[in-house]
């Protein structure tokens, strides 16, 4: 969902600033980029209360309705005639996202633990990165038809609504205390219950120097990453002449080795541990970066770009393990919110 959310429609922004151009949209430039970057941001400020709303009142309802929201703010841009209504539409969208992926994260790390939760993340990381190689490749090709059409990928998640539906469950609430079950400071926190004491306890127990440095790493990881859905279709258009179809090839290239590496998460962090998958990360990706500026032609920045995803397949699933290791599993929710 994430790389469907901010990438999608990267293919199209090209053409997008030209139409806007034509039609004298003052600072059309940077609003343009805004489209792929407020999503983003919209994400990382939703998710701390996401995360709470999923520890609160559930992961399922949060999941199903961050879903419907993705299907109606995602696909607005195709019949929406103002840019600046496209941006809020955009807004909404990153909203949605929040919940999407603090829900889904955490249903995951509900469901599994120890080494079986570091391969299910892996797998998370995987098709994530996969959806975006499918989808974009489509959105590319879309655009070259018209930028309108390429808004309807996000169409997509309408059946991931019903799914949802049928098939999730809502992890059952342990009662942390029987004999205070019926007691008002009892607090709902994720899959268990506590009193508002044992919550002050539990939270005593999270080391915040080390989630703040995590969030601050993963902080620098996104500022780094977004340098390929924002930039990397202008770079593309500009050094290599490249059409929309093109430039949706090569990103959907970075994402799908991405998607192949992070299948592999589980073993790589065995080996060198999460801390260290997450150095290798940031090493292999400014390694494919560095290509990418030097290369003048597509097929070498699209080889650029590959590396890059090397490296941004490790991203997701250790970040995400890192975090989840670190907390008591009743502040799951919120801390991978935070992470978000």
């Amino acid at each position: 969902m994430t790389a469907i959310s901010t990438s999608a429609i990267a293919p199209a922004l090209p053409a997008i600033r030209t139409h806007f151009a034509a039609l004298n949209t003052p600072n059309v430039a940077l609003l343009v980029e805004l489209l792929v970057s407020i999503t983003a941001l919209c994400t990382g400020l939703a998710s701390p209360f996401t995360g709470i709303i999923a520890d609160r009142l559930g992961r399922r309802p949060l999941l199903l309705g961050s879903l419907g929201l993705t299907v109606i703010a995602g696909s607005a841009g195709a019949v929406l005639n103002s840019l600046w209504v496209i941006l809020f539409s955009r807004a909404l969208l990153g909203v949605a996202v929040a919940g999407v992926v603090v829900a889904a994260t955490t249903l995951l790390t509900d469901y599994f633990a120890g080494d079986r939760r570091e391969t299910v993340l892996g797998w998370q990381g995987a098709i994530v990165f996969f959806a975006g190689g499918v989808f974009l490749p489509i959105s590319g090709a879309l655009a070259d038809i018209g930028w309108r059409f390429t808004f309807l990928v996000y169409l997509a998640p309408s059946v991931l609504v019903v799914l949802g539906f049928f098939l999730v469950d809502e992890p059952a609430p342990t009662n942390h205390n029987p004999s205070k079950k019926n007691d008002e400071s009892v607090t709902e926190v994720g899959i268990e219950v506590f009193t508002a004491s044992e919550f002050r306890e539990r939270l005593a127990q999270v080391p915040l120097a080390k989630l703040a440095t995590i969030f601050a790493t993963m902080f620098l990881a996104q500022i780094i990453y977004f340098l390929l859905p924002v930039r990397g279709p202008f770079y593309l258009r500009t050094v290599a002449a490249a059409s929309a179809t093109s430039i949706g090839v090569a990103l959907a290239g970075t994402l799908l080795i991405s998607g192949v590496v992070a299948l592999e998460f589980d073993r790589v962090s065995r080996r060198i541990g999460v801390v260290g998958v997450v150095a290798l990360h940031f090493g292999v990706m400014s390694v494919g970066y560095a290509i990418v500026a030097l290369a003048g032609t597509y097929s070498g920045i699209a080889f650029g770009l590959t590396v890059v995803g090397v490296g941004l397949g490790l991203q997701l699933p250790a970040f995400n393990t890192w975090t989840a290791a670190s907390v008591p599993d009743g502040l799951r929710g919120r801390a991978l919110g935070w992470l978000t």
